[in-house]
């Protein structure tokens, strides 16, 4: 059995963090227009672009469908990995995720991670799967055999847990759930070798941290804006020794995706209101470029909503993933100085 390097990230370092108006950057922000470059059947969910090239789509669950697609823009054949159901063989649910040439899909209740790597190309792809003995709910290949796993402890204590209410956060039938912290994924993370650096955006917070591909901190950058005072987290309680946090409405900004290449970070901006089980837009999102340095150099406002952004190698380009009524499409932006 091959065993995986692990490496978690946490985000309660105490350190100095730099502080940037986000209402200073979509003011001067440059409007960018896309181009539909390949449109995808309603069967398919998330959606990346790896190798400049090599479009990666998850299909929704359904017993004995596949759960993978791997195809190239401007053709129209999937090759497909994995298959959902409950033998030993098969995948019970699936997270995608991606870095540089790689693709990972880990089973989050057989705790199974697979990762394909297509820089030989899709037809000829390197796979290797192994068993992780963890629960987590975001992974990134960062080498076919080390991970980057978003630390579990997502509020720490043994004897913590998360309280649910109305319709936030995966209820149960009675309409709240209670369930261990882990389940609770707060951001994104995307990583270069090259760089030997890895980005955690965060979803609540709109927080960025800028880490070495061993999970030290290096930088970490706030994101701040007049909204911010409608803000609302979480409370929290004690009932027989127990911490419960419960989550108390939505956040009116967030990152909700990251990507990046070997000289530059994007991050995808939403205005509108972000809930982990829908998401209600009140503006078109922005694109933030960032350096590895946690310089911003450029941002963008984009002309219709997204769900995932794949940057190119040469960072000229932006793919990405929007989720329409009649077909799925991944758009095409050309990036101006």
């Amino acid at each position: 059995m091959l065993v995986a390097a692990i490496m978690t990230v946490s985000c309660s370092i105490n350190d100095d963090t730099s502080v940037i108006s986000m209402d200073d950057l979509t003011e001067s922000s440059v409007h960018l227009r896309g181009i539909i470059c390949k449109t995808l059947p309603d069967s398919l969910t998330t959606t990346f672009i790896i190798c400049d090239s090599v479009v990666v789509s998850q299909r929704h669950y359904h017993e004995g469908d596949h759960v993978l697609g791997l195809t190239y823009i401007n053709d129209t054949s999937f090759l497909w990995f994995g298959q959902y159901g409950i033998e030993e063989d098969r995948m019970m649910n699936s997270l995608v995720t991606r870095c540089e040439n790689r693709v990972l899909l880990y089973d989050i209740v057989k705790e199974k991670i697979t990762v394909i790597d297509v820089s030989t190309g899709i037809d000829n792809p390197s796979i290797i799967s192994y068993d992780t003995g963890l629960s987590t709910q975001y992974v990134l290949p960062v080498t076919m055999r080390k991970g980057l796993f978003l630390a579990h402890e997502s509020f720490k204590g043994k004897r913590r847990r998360v309280r649910t209410t109305g319709d936030e956060y995966q209820p149960d039938r009675h309409n709240v759930g209670r369930y261990d912290a882990f389940n609770v994924v707060l951001g994104e993370l995307a990583c270069s070798n090259v760089r030997n650096r890895s980005v955690f955006a965060d979803r609540v917070d709109s927080k960025v941290e800028i880490l070495d591909t061993d999970g030290k901190l290096l930088k970490r950058i706030m994101f701040i804006s007049q909204g911010d005072k409608e803000r609302q987290q979480y409370s929290k309680d004690e009932s027989e020794g127990v911490t419960y946090y419960t989550f108390l409405g939505s956040v009116k900004q967030s990152f909700t995706d990251v990507c990046c290449n070997d000289s530059t970070i994007a991050l995808l901006y939403r205005p509108g209101l972000i809930t982990p089980s829908s998401v209600s837009i009140s503006d078109h999102p922005y694109v933030v470029l960032m350096d590895w340095d946690g310089n911003v150099r450029a941002t963008y406002v984009m002309d219709d909503e997204f769900d995932r952004i794949s940057i190119t190698s040469d960072g000229r380009c932006l793919f990405c993933f929007s989720s329409r009524e009649g077909g799925n499409s991944v758009m095409r932006y050309d990036l101006t100085e």
